[in-house]
């Protein structure tokens, strides 16, 4: 008995020293600066929802979102639903931004991220359909803003003269969430670094180069094969670095490996927003890196404060249960993320279910599926008014030139975004295309005319080292539509549900 008491006593005694290690305190003032450029970045985000508001939220806008609701039944868990007017659903995304300002500002920045962050899932969830990373990323952020110590100090007491600056300096605060939100980038960057090197085509150097050519990309078409051997090296530092990112919370404070890491971390995600538009989740990481050098900038802090001060530790304390909730988070997430890992793939499916449900939707499998999804797409819209000439119209016009447009195409294509369950394929397709004419002769109705008939016609096909210039895209005719007055009047869809290269 006396053996076994000591062995948990022992036990015990681990588990209090790992957890004291792990909640070393941290500076109070690098924490809220954190919060401040997340609630910037969340407001911004709102303020995209809002100029995207009628090409995807909106009832006439790209999606039908009843057919959502059908094919992902999780998504009917949110605030916005049919039949809801678009005063109720703009009032939301106004009650969301206002809590990103109160994040931002830090007055009772917790229950700010809370309704901020209820009516982004919402949101999505009604968007289901063309959410990316970028979605997912600010999902995550008003997620830790719930368990981080934050508003301590920098808010709109200190801007106000009313709380010293300087005093606040000193404050320190509970280590552990900061270290459960590396814990967080650990997984996130060995997910999306070492699944990589499954992928052909990221081995072969050729990745970087394909998919700057995709429709997601700002950069398509400006792009030949005689640059490949320069993108052979962008390619080649992001299979070697995006993997050991995240080691730079282990090395000790000022080492130059981490000033050199954290410069490379920084220019590899300004990079990628300058070339594909996923603004968001790179200055979400971007914006990790305060928390990265967390004990450089206490130092900076400390020494603009100027007068040396007695450090002071926050009685802030979280509520009970919240350390074995992100426990329990980073378990599941570890295990969504195991896809194709023998004897832990069948981890996945449930792990990424729970993600879903529990509002934190989070998918690291970054460009590693660019073997599957290398498809690229050039329309050519043709319209046709009665009695008068043919004349083409810019591509964009019927489909965004953004990462949210080359979702919506891919519909279209023999891929999918989102799984969708196969009796209801061919309804995704000819909805896709449906609601996207009606916008098109919606919005162009004074380019249009009063009547006539547009063609779209597309070449599509896949990049990859047989065909790198694209010389290979087959022709299709992606739909013939004849409008009248506004309205399309008679649709007919004509791409085939698979087609090969040969096809």
């Amino acid at each position: 008995m006396e053996m076994e008491n000591s062995a948990n006593s022992s036990k015990a005694s681990f588990v209090e020293r790992i957890s004291a290690r792990l909640s070393r305190p941290v500076g109070a003032p690098v924490v809220d600066l954190f919060r401040i450029l997340t609630g910037c970045l969340v407001l911004a985000y709102f303020f995209r929802i809002f100029r995207e508001y009628s090409t995807y939220s909106a009832d006439d806008g790209l999606l039908d979102h009843n057919l959502l609701r059908e094919l992902f039944w999780f998504t009917k868990l949110t605030l916005v639903f049919p039949g809801s007017s678009d005063a109720y659903r703009l009032g939301l995304l106004t009650l969301g931004a206002l809590g990103a300002v109160s994040v931002l500002v830090g007055w009772r920045p917790k229950l700010g991220a809370v309704v901020a962050w209820v009516v982004v899932v919402s949101f999505q969830r009604w968007n289901f359909a063309v959410i990316n990373v970028d979605d997912s990323s600010i999902t995550l952020l008003l997620w830790w803003m719930l368990f981080l110590p934050i508003g301590q100090t920098l808010t709109w007491k200190t801007f106000r003269g009313r709380s010293d600056w300087r005093r606040e300096a000193f404050l320190r605060v509970d280590g552990f969430f900061v270290r459960a939100f590396f814990a967080n980038l650990f997984i996130y960057y060995l997910t999306a670094g070492l699944t990589k090197l499954t992928s052909e085509l990221w081995r072969e150097g050729l990745a970087l180069y394909v998919v700057l050519n995709l429709p997601l990309a700002r950069t398509q078409g400006l792009w030949q094969p005689e640059h490949v051997s320069l993108l052979w090296f962008g390619n080649h530092f992001t299979l070697i670095a995006e993997p050991l990112f995240p080691f730079l919370t282990l090395l000790r404070k000022g080492h130059p490996l981490k000033y050199f890491g954290g410069v490379c971390w920084f220019m590899f995600h300004l990079g990628i927003p300058l070339t594909i538009g996923v603004p968001y989740a790179n200055f979400a990481l971007i914006i990790a890196l305060v928390l990265v050098f967390h004990e450089e900038l206490t130092d900076a802090f400390r020494k603009k404060a100027g007068s040396e001060q007695a450090e002071v530790l926050s009685d802030w304390k979280a509520p009970r249960g919240t350390r074995s909730l992100i426990v329990t988070y980073l378990l599941i997430l570890f295990l969504a993320m195991q896809k194709n890992v023998p004897g832990l793939k069948v981890a996945w499916e449930p792990g990424m279910a729970a993600l879903y449900l529990g509002g934190v939707a989070q998918e690291y499998h970054l460009f590693d599926w660019i073997d599957r999804f290398n498809w690229t797409i050039y329309h050519t819209i043709e319209v046709t008014p009665e009695g008068k000439e043919s004349f083409e119209v810019p591509s964009e016009l019927l489909f965004p030139k953004t990462v949210r447009g080359f979702i919506i195409q891919s519909y279209l294509m023999p891929m999918r975004w989102m799984r969708v369950p196969r009796p209801l394929t061919g309804e995704m397709r000819n909805t896709t295309m449906r609601m996207a004419a009606r916008r098109f002769v919606r919005n162009e109705s004074e380019l249009l005319g009063g009547e006539g008939t547009v063609r779209v016609t597309s070449r599509v096909g896949r990049l990859d080292k047989d065909d790198l210039h694209g010389d290979q895209l087959w022709t299709v005719t992606l739909m013939t539509f004849h409008y009248k007055d506004g309205q399309v009047v008679f649709l007919q869809p004509r791409i085939p549900e698979e087609t090969s290269r040969e096809g």
